[in-house]
């Protein structure tokens, strides 16, 4: 039984050949400038929303030379567009988002600030914040 469970289970090596970092680097970065677009961030926010990427970085980024990504900055983009999801799912209206998103907030984790201060302030953690805040709004675990 155990040896079924394992077979029908996708092991890290399929869930790479499905998508490399490669694949997925171009991709996201794109979704990522068509994101920050809609929502407005500085080029100084997004640096930081990307993990302190120079500006240089996000130039070459932004005029298609892009590298293979880090993990680490797959996830943060992962993250961004969950919170996106999340939002969308939340707000019929886009304006309603976005106020919701630029307004500050007494709740945890928010503190007082708004969730786009938030999850631009640079920690990977306060983008799972934000992400864990829509999501346990939505009802999803």
């Amino acid at each position: 039984m155990a040896e079924a469970f394992a077979l029908e289970r996708p092991t890290r090596d399929d869930l790479n050949q499905i998508a490399t970092r490669a694949d997925l680097s171009a991709p996201l970065v794109s979704l990522f400038f068509k994101l920050a677009a809609r929502w407005g961030l500085s080029q100084s926010e997004q640096m930081r929303v990307l993990g302190g990427v120079s500006r240089q970085t996000l130039h070459n980024w932004a005029t298609g030379k892009v590298p293979t990504l880090a993990r680490d900055q797959i996830e943060r983009l992962s993250l961004l567009l969950g919170i996106h999801k999340a939002l969308r799912l939340i707000f019929s209206e886009d304006e309603a988002a976005r106020r919701w998103f630029d307004s500050a907030n007494r709740d945890a984790p928010f503190g007082g600030v708004s969730p786009r201060a938030l999850a631009t302030r640079g920690g990977i953690g306060d983008l799972v914040a934000v992400r864990a805040y829509l999501d346990a709004w939505r009802g999803v675990r």
